[in-house]
């Protein structure tokens, strides 16, 4: 693969990924809220890369939409 292959995978992955800390200035929270709504089993848009934490924005959206 290429490296400006790996360049557009990564900006494809940060286009439909938030970090925490974006996830939680978009839904206007603290890091602990955003932690316990992540954390929680219903929730399944959350993955682990080595010690990064992404969040599907997808996900984000459906389960507030469902659930608030």
């Amino acid at each position: 693969m290429s490296k400006s292959n790996n360049t557009d995978i990564c900006k494809n992955i940060e286009s439909d990924y938030l970090t925490r800390i974006e996830a939680a200035k978009y839904l206007k929270i603290g890091l602990s809220s955003l932690d316990t709504l992540i954390n929680n089993r219903n929730f399944h848009g959350k993955i682990k890369i080595g010690r990064r934490v992404l969040i599907s924005k997808e996900k984000l959206n459906e389960y507030l939409k469902n659930n608030m």
